[in-house]
């Protein structure tokens, strides 16, 4: 969605509460309806976008790129 550009209007679906990383990733494996997947990607958007403006782009990728199996 970031590279996209189609974040802005997920963001708009973000959850009430915020959660963890950990918490946000075991979530988006087991979505159980429409609305929670939107509000997921709606925080896992926001997420990669906090990561890339405080530690910048190629740090994410960098995160990416290790996590890979």
């Amino acid at each position: 969605m970031y590279l996209a550009g189609e974040g802005p209007m997920i963001s708009k679906f973000q959850p009430r509460l915020k959660m963890g990383i950990a918490d946000l990733d075991r979530r988006l494996a087991v979505m159980n309806s429409g609305t929670e997947m939107r509000e997921l990607y709606a925080s896992a958007y926001l997420e990669v976008r906090r990561l890339i403006m405080t530690e910048g782009e190629p740090a994410v990728w960098r995160r990416v790129m290790s996590n890979k199996n």
